[in-house]
């Protein structure tokens, strides 16, 4: 709690000196002070936090002069509580990674919060992820991304958006000129994410990693992305997992692609249900194109013989197969 606040709860407490309750204030003021200037990250996932834990927050935050990083994942803030965080945020300069996903933002708490993004002279990674902001969200957030000059990473998975959002999206994120990471997965099976992402690929130079698993990506989805891949000479991540209408063709789209992705080091298409043989396909375009093996996902261990033939009978198979990773993490450890 602030000062502030700190002293309203000792004016109404009695003292058996009334001189204490000044010595009392100006003590707690003081370490107020040097702990908030020294704080650079403040974790507070996971606590139930609701809006009003959120207002005495907001009321400390301007006090962390040196913050970096704020983590409010897996609260239950809403946008009242985003509205007051959102006017905090501003004043904090030296914040650089915001993750408040999984709480319980709505477009309202979104608008707020884009308002003063562009305050945020530094910020370089936003999570959004698991909040039902939807168009009216990405609306607001999609004019004003574009005025964070560091913003590297942008994580907007499951936040209910139409293809109407999603292409506003696709048309604001090529004017972030440091983009490297968009997560936008998640979003359902309403509309084909590819289709208009693939644009996204082409106009944004920096991009690293694209994420747009379980987003009703289709054969000709598929198709333009596989177009665009190769003229974006960063791209080292596309994840396709869990897109079920992906289909033989779009698994053919992506064996005549991998060839020509250089930079391509990781794809995933776990649960996209693609048959065995085009697998073995994928599996092979893959090594004859000399990419590392464990880069890619698939539902199916790869026989050993596809292995054999492709690298060689000196391979050592016991690593031909693709192993179960973890989960894509599409937010670095270390921003810098």
């Amino acid at each position: 709690i602030t000062p502030q606040t700190f002293d309203a709860i000792v004016d109404s407490a009695e003292f058996g000196k009334e001189t204490d309750r000044g010595l009392l204030s100006g003590m707690y003021a003081k370490i107020f002070k040097e702990v908030t200037l020294s704080i650079r990250d403040l974790f507070y996932q996971e606590l139930q936090w609701s809006d009003k834990q959120a207002h005495f927050l907001a009321q400390a935050l301007p006090h962390c002069r040196s913050l970096h990083t704020l983590m409010l994942s897996s609260n239950v803030i809403g946008d009242a509580g985003f509205a007051s965080l959102s006017k905090a945020f501003s004043e904090c300069s030296s914040l650089r990674v915001l993750m408040l996903d999984s709480n319980c933002m709505g477009p309202q708490g979104a608008a707020s919060l884009a308002q003063v993004l562009p305050k945020c002279h530094v910020l370089s990674q936003l999570n959004l992820d698991h909040n039902k902001i939807g168009d009216e969200g990405i609306f607001a957030l999609a004019e004003t991304l574009p005025g964070c000059p560091e913003l590297s990473h942008l994580s907007l998975r499951d936040c209910g958006v139409s293809e109407l959002g999603m292409q506003r999206l696709a048309q604001c994120t090529p004017k972030c000129d440091r983009l490297e990471t968009l997560d936008v997965g998640g979003q359902g099976s309403l509309f084909d994410s590819g289709l208009v992402l693939a644009g996204v690929i082409q106009r944004c130079q920096r991009l690293r990693h694209l994420a747009v698993d379980a987003s009703g990506v289709t054969p000709e989805g598929v198709k333009q992305l596989a177009e665009a891949i190769p003229m974006c000479a960063s791209l080292e991540t596309l994840c396709l997992s869990n897109n079920v209408r992906i289909g033989d063709s779009g698994a053919d789209s992506l064996v005549e692609a991998i060839a020509q992705c250089g930079p391509l080091n990781r794809l995933t298409l776990e649960g996209c249900e693609l048959d065995g043989e085009h697998e073995r396909r994928i599996l092979e375009a893959w090594m004859l194109a000399e990419k590392q093996v464990w880069g890619l996902q698939l539902d199916n261990a790869a026989p050993t013989a596809i292995l054999r033939r492709v690298s060689g009978d000196s391979m050592n198979c016991s690593l031909g197969l693709t192993p179960r990773m973890r989960k894509v993490s599409f937010i670095d450890d270390d921003p810098l």
